[in-house]
């Protein structure tokens, strides 16, 4: 032991300054050099205040050293312990799992020495790691052991410390009315100190007091004063938590897009950090968040993510929650012996009568449970009992959501009789701000004004109960994330628009359908996605998928072989939807289906030559939605078996080889010849447009379900082609529609081909010759940029802005119905992805693509489909030319030429596509070779200056 042991006057004023500013504290260590000084100080002082600072595992190194010189140059035994301590705690927030045991040790070491207050101090160590294990009451036990020796004036910012980490503890034990005078008390204590960092952690423990009793205004002050501190010393651990609470703020209001991008905010904070059960926190919320929005395959892998980090973690309060989740996931996929496995296992865990906070959750999922089991009577009383336990910690819209279920029950089993309709008005009111649950309780309105024979009091409630699912997907980037929530509410858009039908409002049934349609493209043209780079993770399993597809191809019936497919596909949408939704969504403007300017303006435009044909199905019934110069109008068309039939002969690919090469249904049948083609163009446009059409008539299609599959072009009226008898362009969305923006027209044109490939496809020996015919047209004004060995680096270049007024793209593409994701351009070099052409940007570019499949879609339901002439209009284009069908190498030259043609004197793709339709027909080309090909765009009138 030296002979005198001092303790430096700079290492004093470190100490002091670490509390109030880390980062100061840092600098300050850095720089410490006090003559005389032991290493030790050097080190003690950098290492704790890196840790302050939550520099975790740059601090390690100097605090290992810094106990290694406390014991070698036999300093005093409690500065042998403060440095123990010191690197306790480094370890602690670096997610040991031997903290318990360790600081247990250490405090009774301390005691040893009779170092009370240094024990009472460590004390707090112990109390953070129990609640880290979510277990409240050995913190209560730590904290009524230990605070009585903290009980003086100079100790009382270490009391406030204990008394947080209780407050903590009881929020998570459900207890709030407790909470709320521990925290105030402690901030008390920390403003009396001056200690802003402090207080801002209080904040954020009582932001999720408040976040857990539905006190949402409130908390989100709070965390918005905490975010400015943290930001302020650029403290990452503790901004994290911030962006965790933010991220359950976010789901309550239903904002899912802000709730992922904050949530997966924290969790990469916390792997920076290497808090690893953290992370597991996070897990869960994004299992939370999926459940929330319907899709049940993410929310269940994130929730077993989660369980098995604190399983490892031996942290057993946290694991109840998950297998509460995990039960109710289980019952949503209808797998009801599962969901009493999961319930079996909250129930023996050794915590859970502990925790108050979770048997409100429990008896709600046993309601589910004897629910699906046909237990009504019994379902309606566990609800009953879950209700009170939710109201008794404070979770005051939990138990409304026990009223609505209960509610809901009444009118599916009990036809309203006993519903309380203020009830209903009242739980509309209560959930004003949460419109995951509001638009259930208007839906129970509407359904209980139908009962009540009161349609157009009916017809409102689900118009409202339609917009709260609209304001709910529209922040979507993810068309499989907008799906699953369109599916969680599609009985309420059927009903919805049944009642339209019985009011004969066609006004409401084209909102009604509008307001459901293709939301993610509509999210997407908004606000472009950023570029995000993959990281290692993504690259591995998109190159997986990318070989597994290709055996797929080979071994059509190798079920193994789909098997993993699908389930690393399931994978990639839930990774593409996090990639989508990392950063905050932007605020979008209001959407608003303006029909009396689309009828102003085509009438601009076209006079009365034109018509809007807007498509959705309502159960075995097929909704045609007409807006013309004057008016709306509907036709609804009863799909029967023969229908059906008809619809998928037209659409299958299987089909299509003798559908529409000599017109027969089948080479041993008799039929009149395109009988298929008529009997559907008879059906799918409405007689009075029938009697309109000519050959300038002006036809907008938007389809719905199977009826984007659909040739249109290749439809009959009578003895002609529709496509003689009309312009023909598809519209993702009438609330897409609008007028092309004006344009100075530029006179480059790139022409892109490839003849042979370095991945399995056949060489295409007539693309060189497409390229040269379509070059050779152009006049020398324009500048071409041909290239017929196309780099796929030279496609990925354009995500920056380009000025290309045509990108016509010759080689072959894949798409298929069931594996959307998977579609892509094939390049001499490799494959565009479907996933990666949205990130280009080809600023109103005419995209067409002479490859096959080009126009092909995965449909999802809520009209979410994945296609690459939808992907090449997010990435901006002012509309693609594609094939439905798969096209024979060079029979598409003639075609492409006379629209290149066409497009030089000025005229419109529609119109380009339609003489180019015409003079196939009029050379008798097979129909094979010229039905598939389809004009996509939102834009209509397209002029260039």
């Amino acid at each position: 032991m030296p002979s005198v042991f001092t303790i430096p006057e700079q290492a004093y004023a470190i100490l002091n300054t670490m509390e109030r500013n880390p980062r100061a504290a840092v600098i300050q260590a850095q720089l410490f050099d006090q003559d005389g000084a032991e290493p030790f100080w050097k080190a003690f002082l950098l290492g704790s205040a890196l840790l302050a600072w939550e520099r975790i595992s740059e601090s390690v190194q100097w605090l290992e050293t810094a106990h290694t010189l406390a014991q070698q140059a036999e300093f005093p035994q409690l500065w042998q312990l403060h440095s123990l301590r010191a690197l306790l705690l480094q370890r602690s927030l670096a997610d040991s799992s031997t903290e318990i045991k360790a600081w247990t040790s250490l405090i009774d070491q301390y005691q040893q020495l009779n170092e009370m207050t240094e024990a009472a101090r460590t004390a707090i160590y112990l109390a953070r790691a129990w609640h880290s294990k979510r277990d409240p009451q050995a913190v209560q036990q730590v904290v009524d052991q230990w605070l009585p020796y903290l009980d003086n004036p100079q100790d009382r910012s270490d009391a406030a410390k204990l008394q947080r980490v209780l407050g903590a503890a009881l929020v998570a034990k459900g207890e709030y009315l407790r909470t709320i005078p521990l925290l105030q008390a402690a901030i008390a204590w920390f403003d009396h100190d001056a200690n802003l960092l402090e207080i801002a952690k209080c904040h954020v423990e009582q932001a999720w007091a408040l976040i857990s009793s539905e006190q949402l205004a409130e908390a989100q002050t709070l965390l918005d004063q905490a975010a400015v501190e943290f930001q302020t010393h650029d403290l990452p651990l503790q901004q994290a938590f911030v962006k965790l609470n933010q991220s359950a703020l976010l789901q309550l209001r239903g904002d899912y897009a802000g709730a992922l991008a904050r949530c997966q905010q924290a969790r990469e904070l916390f792997n920076q950090v290497g808090r690893t059960i953290d992370v597991g926190s996070c897990e869960g919320s994004l299992g939370a968040i999926y459940q929330q929005i319907g899709h049940w395959d993410a929310a269940q892998a994130h929730y077993m993510l989660a369980l098995a980090i604190f399983t490892e973690k031996s942290a057993q309060g946290r694991m109840l929650m998950l297998y509460l989740n995990l039960a109710s996931i289980a019952i949503l996929k209808h797998d009801i012996s599962l969901a009493h496995y999961y319930i079996q296992s909250y129930e023996k865990a050794p915590l859970a009568a502990e925790h108050q906070l979770f048997k409100g959750s429990a008896s709600r999922i046993k309601a589910d449970i004897f629910y699906q089991e046909a237990a009504i009577d019994l379902a309606m009383e566990t609800l009953y009992l879950a209700h009170d336990q939710f109201l008794q910690n404070g979770e005051y819209t939990r138990a409304a959501e026990c009223r609505l279920e209960h509610t809901w029950i009444g009118l599916q089993h009990r036809h309203g009789q006993t519903i309380d309709q203020r009830l209903l008005e009242e739980l509309v009111d209560q959930f004003a701000s949460q419109p995951i649950h509001q638009w259930r309780a208007l839906y129970g309105l509407a359904r209980l004004a139908e009962l009540q024979h009161q349609p157009s009091q009916a017809l409102s409630y689900y118009e409202a109960a339609s917009q709260c699912i609209f304001m709910l997907r529209r922040q979507l980037a993810s068309e499989h994330l907008s799906s699953s929530l369109f599916t969680r509410a599609k009985q309420l858009y059927l009903d919805a628009l049944v009642c339209a039908l019985r009011l004969d409002n066609a006004a409401s049934m084209l909102l009604l359908a509008e307001q459901q349609r293709a939301l993610t493209i509509q999210r997407l043209l908004r606000h472009q996605l950023p570029t995000i780079a993959q990281g290692f993770e993504q690259t591995q399993l998109l190159q997986s998928i990318r070989e597994i597809s290709r055996s797929v191809q080979t071994q059509r019936h190798n079920a193994a072989l789909k098997a993993q497919l699908q389930a690393q596909l399931a994978d990639y949408v839930r990774m593409l939807g996090q990639l989508r939704h990392q950063q905050l969504p932007p605020e979008l403007p209001e959407q608003q289906l303006e029909i009396k300017t689309i009828q102003a303006n085509l009438q601009r435009s076209y006079g009365s030559h034109w018509t809007i044909l807007s498509y959705c199905w309502v159960e075995h019934n097929l909704l045609i939605i007409g807006i013309d110069h004057q008016s709306i109008f509907y036709e609804c068309i009863a799909i029967t078996k023969e229908v059906e039939q008809l619809l998928r002969l037209a659409c299958d690919p299987q089909s299509r080889n003798f559908a529409y090469r000599d017109g027969r249904l089948a080479p041993d049948r008799d039929d009149p010849r395109w009988s298929l083609q008529t009997t559907l163009g008879s059906l799918l446009i409405p007689k009075r447009v029938q009697q309109q059409l000519h050959a300038d008539y002006r036809l907008y299609l938007v389809p719905s379900g199977v009826l984007h599959q659909l040739p249109w072009p290749a439809l009959r009226i009578a003895d002609k082609w529709l496509c003689e008898m009309a312009i023909l362009q598809v519209v993702p969305s009438l609330t897409l529609f609008a007028p092309s923006p004006t344009v100075v027209s530029s006179k480059r044109i790139f022409l892109g081909g490839c003849t042979t490939f370095n991945h399995p496809y056949p060489n295409l020996d007539h693309v060189e010759a497409e390229l040269d015919t379509i070059a050779t047209d152009y006049p020398d004004d324009y500048t071409l940029d041909l290239q017929q060995q196309c780099q796929l680096a030279t496609i990925k270049a354009m995500t920056n802005k380009c000025d290309y007024s045509i990108i016509h793209l010759a080689t072959h593409a894949s798409m298929r119905p069931i594996h959307g994701l998977i579609g892509h351009i094939a390049f001499t070099d490799g494959e565009l992805w479907l996933s990666e052409i949205i990130h280009l940007n080809v600023a109103q570019a005419l995209v067409i693509l002479s490859t096959c499949d080009g126009a092909v879609a995965e449909l999802l339901p809520g009209e979410e489909n994945l296609s690459l002439a939808w992907a090449w209009i997010i990435a901006g284009a002012q509309g693609v030319l594609a094939n439905l069908w798969p096209s024979r190498d060079g029979s598409l030259s003639s075609l492409l030429n006379t629209i290149h043609t066409t497009l030089r004197k000025g005229d419109d793709p529609a119109l380009a596509l339609a003489l180019a339709h015409r003079q196939a027909i009029q050379r008798e080309d097979l129909v094979l070779d010229w039905g598939g090909l389809v004009f996509t765009s939102q834009y209509y009138a397209a002029e260039r200056d």
